[in-house]
């Protein structure tokens, strides 16, 4: 909750910025994959959670919301961050996993959604069309 007189506008965006270009592209990759992988939504919601509040945390450490204390900003950017990302985990899978990529990127978001703690892959790595690591 923001105290009187301060602005949401104050507050830095706490949903990631739209993809353009070729990353939507790779987004429609990253979501075959995870749909490959046998993803749902359910294995994406806390990775989402996570991804948003490191955005949060970001924001707090570079000075977001200065009319407020730093344990008063840490708490409205975590709780925008904690709303936006049950928005976008409410949107599905692809919603998801664009979070995931304008959060991390495209490269980092195939590794996270290749990751066998998710599920058991059933692609093999570096033949999924994906970026990934050398």
């Amino acid at each position: 909750m923001s105290p009187a007189g301060s602005s949401s506008r104050d507050a830095v965006q706490a949903t990631p910025a739209p993809l353009s270009g070729d990353a939507v592209q790779d987004v429609v990759v990253l979501v075959s994959l995870a749909r490959q992988r046998g993803l749902t939504e359910t294995d994406l919601d806390e990775l989402v959670y996570e991804a948003l509040n490191a955005g949060a945390s970001r924001a707090v450490n570079g000075g977001a919301r200065p009319e407020l204390s730093v344990l008063d900003a840490f708490d409205a950017e975590h709780d925008r961050a904690d709303e936006a990302a049950a928005q976008i985990n409410n949107q599905g899978l692809e919603a998801q996993v664009e979070a995931l990529a304008s959060e991390f990127g495209i490269a980092a978001a195939g590794d996270l959604l290749r990751d066998g703690s998710l599920k058991q892959s059933t692609s093999q790595p570096g033949t999924d069309g994906v970026p990934g690591p050398p």
